[in-house]
């Protein structure tokens, strides 16, 4: 069996916890919570690897730490030593790991799919399992999950990075999971991934990857996941073709045209590509009733306060 790590990466609410639980599950490799690990390096620039890792292991600066469960002993033993960041990730993952009585450590960001030469620079022999999901389906989990509707910009070009990364790295480094064949034709695609990552995979795991041992998240701070405390059902996938209101018909129209190249390339659904003029119209009409929502909550929130 490979002792190389895992790095499980792709569009938020596309599968990537599903997936990790499903690994988990094997007992020969495991994936913590989200370490948001390459992201924070990136963002906070530090110069100084052991200025980034104290404040890594600070819980008042550091707002995904929490969620690792890591022990104030071992928090305390990283922040008294000095490593290199690639040994100070491992040692985080390897000590979730080695909870659970497995050996093999993985990773599960899914953002990390645009530091994929942080994570070969750190780990030369590092494999990566990206999965993807229709855009549409996404960009409205998203927006259900209340993670912010005037951000759908960002999520969108979000997407379009992802397919950017599934175009330009080689098929020996990184496998692509289509999540709609995942929970339709679950063994098939696990044999996939078995192959891949060297685990052996069973049929036993789809009885077991939802209980507590195997979860990697806490449904009280993240609520958005709870379907992942149940059996795998492909009712979630292409979701987004049962809409029935006006404004979420309208999102995907334009989520369609916006993201018409990506769906082409993936092979979904183009639905409809509208005209770039009825796309601009729809655009604005989609913010102008979001900006009016939250002038009334805003205004609501005020007057209660008086």
């Amino acid at each position: 069996m490979s002792s190389a790590p895992v790095f499980i990466v792709g569009m938020p609410r596309s599968g990537t916890t599903l997936l990790s639980n499903l690994l988990n599950a094997t007992e020969q490799i495991y994936f913590p919570g989200e370490t948001h690990f390459f992201l924070l390096e990136d963002k906070m620039g530090f110069k100084n690897e052991k200025d980034f890792q104290l404040f890594y292991t600070d819980y008042n600066k550091n707002p995904y730490l929490g969620a690792l469960g890591l022990s104030d002993q071992f928090i305390n033993e990283l922040r008294d030593n000095v490593f290199g960041n690639g040994d100070f990730l491992e040692k985080i993952c390897l000590s979730k790991a080695n909870d659970q009585g497995v050996k093999r450590w993985g990773e599960k960001t899914p953002s990390h799919f645009m530091y994929v030469n942080q994570i070969y620079r750190y780990f030369p022999n590092a494999i990566l399992l990206n999965i993807y999901r229709d855009p549409r389906d996404v960009i409205n989990s998203i927006i259900n999950a209340n993670w912010g509707r005037i951000k759908m910009l960002k999520w969108l070009k979000g997407y379009k990075k992802n397919v950017q990364f599934i175009k330009s790295i080689s098929s020996n480094k990184c496998l692509h999971i289509r999540y709609e064949d995942l929970t339709n034709t679950t063994m098939a695609e696990l044999s996939k991934i078995s192959n891949f990552i060297h685990v052996s995979i069973d049929s036993d795991i789809l009885n077991t990857f939802y209980l507590p041992k195997n979860l990697n998240f806490a449904l009280e701070s993240e609520p958005w996941k709870k379907n992942n405390l149940s059996p795998i059902s492909n009712i979630n996938a292409f979701k987004w073709k049962k809409s029935k209101t006006n404004k979420v018909i309208m999102r995907n129209k334009f989520i369609s045209w916006y993201l018409k190249d990506e769906i082409k390339f993936l092979n979904y659904d183009k639905y409809c590509f509208p005209n770039p003029i009825y796309s601009f119209i729809i655009w604005n009409k989609y913010f102008f009733i979001y900006w009016l929502e939250n002038t009334v909550k805003y205004i609501v929130n005020y007057v209660r306060q008086q």
